[in-house]
């Protein structure tokens, strides 16, 4: 049997119920924050999580900005975001510092 295919997500906001779950409905150009405490399970709206920390980093991104990230004391790299959800990626991390760029 195939799983869920928001299934990783799913799980992974079980895990953490404090990550931002950030949505787009496929009749809308833009990024929001969801109001909802569980990220979506239809195929009719993106969701996209990540920790507090990058919250406007990745509204941001996901939204046309540029932003930077940097590992620790690092060097602020620029990146680029797209809406395919990793939980390995850097916004899941408390390792990574993140920003928009103006």
């Amino acid at each position: 049997m195939a799983k869920h295919k928001k299934y990783d997500m799913l799980l992974a906001k079980a895990d953490n119920m404090d990550l931002v779950i950030l949505l787009k409905y496929q009749s809308n150009y833009t990024w929001s924050k969801s109001p909802n405490a569980y990220p979506p399970n239809n195929d009719y709206t993106i969701g996209f999580l990540c920790l507090p920390k990058h919250e406007e980093a990745c509204l941001g991104a996901l939204n046309g900005t540029k932003i930077q990230i940097r590992e620790g004391e690092g060097d602020w790299v620029e990146v680029e975001l797209d809406s395919k959800w990793k939980k390995t990626e850097w916004y899941m991390s408390e390792h990574f510092d993140s920003r928009t760029v103006n």
